[in-house]
């Protein structure tokens, strides 16, 4: 199985019709070593660059209402005598605001330019056809035509046509797992005509005038339709001629290619979204549709203000001081509602977006600073590549996960073995020879068992040219399709089985320091049908006998009757698959010569049957926990418009549901529709170039940097090293993201609907002239700085629990899910509606009703109630912060107070600017006086605020006691066990220290036990990742080999 969602699911390129792409249209042609006006090489994944920054952008900005508004409100306050609040009070704002997401955009996008030029400027070798020599350019030098030289374990730079390579037949070696994610090697081989073009000089004297006609760049991986015109002659060319950009040159010294499609047209760039999406999370959305809601309300109450004043000015025109008054009633109306409309405009929060997009910025730095992210293996940290998704990793519902590299670490190796039904770990090899050397009864089953790794395979041995052994001898290299029997040959040289040459008829082993050659007679590939693969070998002492191994269903159904370890290698085979080891079994028999005879002459009269059902499915209704599989080929059929529907309603009752052998297009549009289907939030995850198209397409795209290249990196929003550090992403840097995101966004529109529904109270009792209650500046500056610290605080330190407990009650997670939704908006706005209407009229009451000062003076104006009820005002929205936050630390207690305190200073500091400054606050000389020497000020600190905030009290006192959530149940007993409260800021504290140290910080031993991780897998799986039915069998691959010669060097 090579590549899955985890539910999870993708699919396969081959549509049905896809066999017609090109058939219309004009055919491509490349003339080899030629100059071509096409695509360039180079790629992007960044979202903007200079030209398109400013549009983009303000686009994106601009999706936002709120901004809408407020640019609205900025231009209406350019209007001559509209604005009761000054002209810049809200551009100034607006243009910060705009200016410090412009920077954020700008910076997180140079990384990705980065990236890409990191990508770009790889280096290759390309052929100079004039010099005949190979010079090194970047790859986006790289154009349509040239032939380039790739060498070992290179990734290939562009879609290329194979000229010739190091290897017998000009057969290549190539891994694409970032194209396909399937682990197992593949094999392309050029054309017979240009395999002996092993040169520089060849390739320029025998390639110059050929031409290739092909298929216009399309995005169908596995195919491909051209012919290779040399001199007269025309020879078809296939996809088993093609390698292909993101794939990668494994055991093969070296292949010449030459390039047929570039950059944005090369297959794999095609299968990807051409640029990165912009993505806004869900909580972004709600917000703004309630914006757009809170606006029109907006509109009714300036409207009912504008006609307020005009019936109280039709009712009330006798007034000398409104004489002519009558005349320019109808045609005010407008310039009235536009100064209700200004007067009321900071009902929706203009601070809002530049909280949000510190705070995210931080909480980025958070991810990208945790330590217990941090992989030493790799030297990586987490990164977060966008701050503006950190709250929707805290919702996602569906996980859609690539298998290969990503779920498992992708690395094979020979772990343990049950031979004659004793177990041998890789500690007790040294026991397992002994036993060999031994007359004991086992020592035959271990010299079998070992003969059988060292012979019946698919490798080939190569002396290395860097690496020696202890004994001063060239290392062995194993080259070979499949990773897992390349693992399990390397596993028999550590025993002291050494494979060390092959031939086209025999292979040769070191056992034990004694040389042993067998003759390969059959090699029976393996394919999923079979489950198995066999080898018929002529033994050193002249006996034929047949290994085989696969997997243990079709093994143990192959067995003798008189086998003595079946039932016990049975229980060991169970007890390695349930600690997570790929297993298979191996087998052995001796035949008779005659029978041998018989058999292989009906072997090769044989005809060769494709046979296997193309999807299985374990799924039944009355079993939710099950699986769903389901293949490319197959998958192409369930997402067509009149299935997809019933396939994603069976799918969506599936525990899992994994698909194999999917091209990238169909990740993504499987991702589409969980996202259409369930519109719940979806995550994917993968590591490869393949993943990129769905690592897109989902609402959070998470990277991991892997073996595979940094493709999916460059795309993804959030980058991790290793798979399980997923866990920690989403339990807690999600969960507390959430929290904190949604609180903050909730808290700050309370806190501005608390203050500015203050303006309709003091309206109504202010002849609905548009007379704001406060000093302009006052307003401006009570979202900049009076209350400006407790969002901040909500935003980074708030939490309810702590990573540990997060992370030990995944159930902590769900209980997320409602923490921002339309019902707990519109408490929030409806608190905020009641806090302005208890604290204006217990205050204009208490002003009203009684004397202000001890000397009979009853009235200071209407700044000294304004600056009363501002001074009210700030005390209860920050009391309110106090009541929501959990984590009540010494940050918390100097966000509140000082919050407070800030503004008794600012009052105190403004009162006196006039008798400095004459241009400056001259309504406010002398204001702080006034009201601090008022007896009933500061009997209303210490009831009014209380009067506002007596039902949140009692709310949360009978909610906590009463009716407790499971997150209220668990932070109780944390609290239990850590009484003391300073440990609620340890681990913020911690991040906010490895943000600036996370650099020197990680290169520290002992930070992280290291955990080996196993490959997660089914029960008694088989240890094969190998290519069936490729270009060439692996029968007759193995027998084009012969390692005791020399390859050519390709120079």
């Amino acid at each position: 199985m090579s590549d899955a969602l985890v539910m999870e699911r993708l699919g396969d390129d081959t549509s049905s019709t896809a066999a017609a792409v090109g058939a219309n249209r004009p055919k491509r042609l490349v003339y080899i070593t030629g100059r071509h006006k096409m695509c360039d090489n180079s790629i992007t994944t960044a979202k903007y660059n200079l030209a398109t920054f400013v549009p983009k952008f303000l686009f994106e900005q601009f999706h936002r209402y709120a901004n809408i508004f407020f640019l609205f409100i900025a231009l209406m306050q350019q209007i001559p005598n509209v604005s009761p609040t000054g002209r810049y009070t809200t551009a100034l704002p607006l243009i910060f605001i705009l200016l410090v997401s412009a920077v954020k955009e700008i910076f997180e996008d140079i990384k990705r330019h980065r990236a890409d030029r990191g990508v770009n400027t790889t280096l290759v070798l390309v052929l100079n056809k004039f010099s005949s020599q190979w010079e090194w350019r970047y790859w986006q030098q790289i154009q349509v035509g040239d032939i380039v030289k790739i060498t070992n374990d290179q990734f290939f730079p562009s879609d290329l046509f194979l000229l010739a390579s190091s290897e017998p037949n000009g057969m290549c070696y190539i891994e694409t797992a970032n194209l396909d994610g399937e682990t197992n090697l593949k094999i392309r081989h050029s054309l017979k005509e240009t395999t002996h073009c092993l040169s520089s000089e060849q390739l320029v004297s025998e390639l110059s005038l050929a031409s290739i006609q092909c298929d216009q760049p399309n995005r169908h991986l596995y195919e491909f339709q051209g012919n290779l015109k040399l001199s007269e002659t025309v020879h078809p060319i296939g996809p088993e001629n093609i390698v292909l950009r993101g794939a990668k040159l494994r055991n093969t010294n070296w292949i010449f290619g030459c390039v047929i499609y570039t950059g944005h047209e090369s297959k794999l760039m095609m299968n990807s979204s051409v640029q990165a999406p912009i993505k806004r999370s869900n909580v972004e959305k709600i917000t703004n549709k309630q914006t757009i809601l809170l606006f029109a309300i907006l509109l009714v109450i300036c409207v009912i203000s504008a006609t307020a004043s005009y019936i109280w000015k039709k009712q009330n025109k006798d007034h000398w001081y409104l004489d002519g008054l009558e005349d320019a009633l109808s045609s005010n109306y407008f310039f009235v509602l536009l100064t209700f409309i200004i007067l009321y405009n900071n009902l929706i929060p203009i601070s809002l977006q530049v909280t949000l997009e510190m705070v995210r910025f931080i909480q980025a730095s958070f991810i990208n600073a945790d330590i217990e992210m941090y992989c030493p293996e790799k030297d990586t940290p987490a990164m977060a590549r966008t701050s503006n998704l950190n709250e929707e990793l805290g919702q996602v519902k569906y996980i859609l996960s690539d298998k290969t590299g990503t779920l498992t670490c992708n690395v094979m190796e020979f772990k343990k073995c049950s031979v004659a039904g004793i177990v041998f770990t890789e500690h007790d090899f040294p026991d397992l020879i002994q036993r060999l050397n031994s007359n004991e009864s086992e020592s035959y089953y271990i010299r079998e068992f070992l003969t059988l790794l060292s012979v019946c395979q698919t490798v080939v041995p190569e002396l290395s040219d860097t690496e020696l052994t202890p004994d001063g001898k060239q290392m062995i290299r194993y080259q070979g399709a499949s990773p897992d029997e390349a693992a399990l040959v390397k596993g028999a040289q550590l025993i002291g089985f050494e494979f060390t040459a092959r031939t086209p008829q025999c292979v040769f082993i070191n056992a034990l320091g004694t040389e042993e050659k067998y003759e390969i007679l059959n090699v029976l590939d393996f394919t999923s049908d079979r489950k198995r693969m066999s080898t018929i070998v002529r033994t050193p002492e002249g006996k034929i006998k047949l290994y085989i191994k696969g997997a243990d269903s079709v093994i143990y159904d192959r067995l003798s009757k008189s086998s003595e370890f079946g039932d016990t290698t049975e229980t060991n085979l169970t007890a390695f698959a349930n600690e997570g080891l790929r297993t298979l079994c191996c087998a052995v028999v001796d035949i008779e010569e005659k029978v041998y005879q018989d058999w292989n002459k009906k072997y090769i009269e044989a005809q060769t049957l494709e046979s296997g059902p193309n999807a299985q499915s374990l799924f039944n209704g009355n079993q939710p926990e099950v699986a769903l599989i389901v293949d490319g080929k197959t998958l192409n059929f369930a997402m067509t418009s009149e299935l997809s529907q019933m396939f994603m309603e069976i799918a969506l009752k599936c525990k899992a549901v994994i698909c194999c052998r999917v091209s990238p297009a169909q990740k993504a549009e499987i991702v589409e529709a969980v996202k259409k289907t369930t519109n719940s939030i979806t995550l994917a995850i993968g590591d490869g170039a393949n993943d990129v198209a769905m690592i897109r397409a989902a609402n959070v795209g998470v990277g991991i940097s892997g073996l595979e290249g940094l493709q999916a990196v460059h795309s993804s929003d959030y980058a991790i090293a290793q798979f399980k550090f997923l866990s920690r992403l989403l339990l807690v840097h999600g969960s507390w993201s959430l929290s904190r995101l949604c609180k903050l966004i909730l808290y700050s529109f309370y806190k501005n609907i608390a203050l500015y529904i203050l303006e309709l109270w003091f309206a109504s009792v202010s002849a609905w002239s548009g007379q704001a209650a406060f000093e302009r500046w006052s307003l401006s500056l009570y979202n900049v700085i009076f209350t400006a610290a407790p969002p901040m605080v909500i935003g980074l330190f708030d939490r309810q629990c702590s990573a540990e407990t997060m992370m030990k009650y995944p159930a902590l997670y769900k209980t997320h899910a409602d923490m921002f939704n339309v019902k707990l908006f519109w408490t929030w706005i409806l608190s905020g509606v009641w806090h302005s209407l208890l604290l204006f009229w217990l205050t204009y009451f208490s002003v009203s009703n009684d004397t202000l000062w001890q000397h009979g003076r009853a009235d200071g104006g209407y700044l000294v109630f304004g600056n009363m009820l501002f001074t009210y005002t700030v005390i209860t929205v920050c009391l309110k912060a106090g009541l929501e936050i959990n984590a009540w630390t010494w940050v918390t207690h100097a966000a509140i107070w000082g919050s407070i305190a800030m503004w008794f200073i600012y009052l105190m500091i403004y009162s006196r600017f006039w008798g400095l400054f004459e241009l400056v606050g001259a309504d406010m000389a002398g204001i702080d006086q006034m009201i601090f020497s008022s007896g009933v000020f500061w009997f209303g600190i210490g009831i009014i605020p209380l009067s506002a905030l007596l039902v949140d009290i009692s709310y949360k006192l009978i909610s906590r006691t009463c009716f407790k959530t499971l997150t209220d149940q668990i932070t109780e007993m944390e609290l239990a066990n850590s009484p003391s409260q300073q440990s609620m800021l340890l681990e913020t504290a911690r991040l906010f220290k490895n943000v600036f140290h996370v650099k020197r910080d990680k290169s520290k031993d002992g930070r992280r036990r290291h955990r080996q991780e196993v490959e997660l897998d089914l029960q008694h799986g088989y240890a094969f990742s190998q290519e069936e039915h490729g270009a060439i069998s692996q029968s007759n691959v193995i027998r084009s080999y012969d390692t005791t010669r020399s390859k050519p060097s390709g120079i």
